[in-house]
């Protein structure tokens, strides 16, 4: 069996997976209420404030005091390159899409990490290791399809611009993946996530007054959607955050995205308890594939692991 260090990496990433994809099916609701540049602000502004308390009671410093020019300057790029920036492409490309597309297309994030990790840090995958992955990346897909009906609609171009800011934020979000990598090990987790969230609403500030100027509504408030809001930003801006950032201390930046990727398997069950949604047999055949995809990963990585 692959060591403990291994199974915990393993452990956070489906962790990760399940809180981003609980998320997803919150974020739906929330994005019809909200301004997608005023929700991607209160996801990082709330997401900080909500996190800091926990931060504090471990009584570390919100922010890196020792990190080095260098890993200042990785930070930054995480909360502008790799997180602010995509959040606000793929929130308004979400708005001029398809549900469909836009799912389909915000998957590709793991793909792009991958192929970032694959170049920038040198990360190789074995060949076996390969179908696994590519059984998850078709099982996720499935899923997101759902039925052939959906097949049908995705090659309808609905809107090209929104698909093509989405895409945009999912290489951002890949690229996120190579920069937390570099400083997995070098800083705490905590303190990569706190600062990645603080510098990020900080960066998007500067827009808030050009959607006042120009008349837009930020936000249509109702009880209901503070409670959507609160618990889609804690699960995706606090947790998830924080289980990645640590499961990317233990494996490599490809497996953590290869994990993610199963993250609509958890929006599908979501929506399933939640919000009533069916389960077609496209959905099912996902499912499969992704359990098999990651059985065949699992089984790689402890023969790859076991000692000789």
């Amino acid at each position: 069996m692959f060591d403990r260090d291994y199974r915990q990496g393993i452990m956070l990433s489906l962790v990760t997976a399940g809180m981003l994809g609980i998320g997803a099916t919150l974020a739906k609701y929330a994005l019809e209420k909200i301004n997608p540049v005023f929700l991607a602000f209160l996801d990082l502004f709330l997401g900080f404030f909500l996190f800091a308390p926990f931060v504090l009671l471990r009584r570390k410093a919100l922010l890196p005091r020792q990190a080095s020019k260098k890993e200042l300057n990785i930070l930054l790029k995480l909360a502008i390159s790799g997180t602010a920036i995509p959040l606000v492409l793929i929130l308004y490309g979400l708005e001029l899409t398809s549900s469909i597309q836009g799912a389909f297309l915000i998957q590709l994030q793991s793909i792009f990490g991958i192929i970032l990790a694959r170049i920038l840090l040198k990360e190789t995958v074995l060949e076996k290791q390969r179908y696994g992955l590519f059984l998850i990346i078709a099982g996720s897909f499935l899923i997101i399809l759902r039925d052939p009906q959906s097949i049908l609609d995705f090659f309808r171009v609905k809107g090209l611009l929104g698909d093509l800011l989405i895409v945009s934020g999912a290489i951002g979000l890949g690229y996120s993946y190579v920069l937390s990598k570099k400083l997995a090990l070098k800083i705490e987790p905590e303190l990569v996530v706190s600062f990645r969230l603080f510098a990020g609403w900080l960066f998007l500030i500067p827009l808030l007054p050009i959607l006042l100027i120009t008349g837009i509504q930020l936000i249509d408030f109702s009880p209901h959607l503070f409670l959507t809001t609160f618990f889609y930003i804690v699960t995706n801006f606090c947790i998830a955050y924080v289980t990645m950032q640590m499961a990317l201390e233990i494996l490599p930046s490809w497996m953590v995205a290869a994990f993610t990727q199963i993250m609509p398997l958890f929006t599908v069950a979501t929506s399933f308890f939640f919000l009533r949604e069916s389960i077609t047999a496209l959905v099912i055949l996902g499912g499969i594939l992704i359990l098999l995809g990651g059985f065949i990963l699992l089984m790689q990585i402890e023969k790859h692991n076991s000692p000789n």
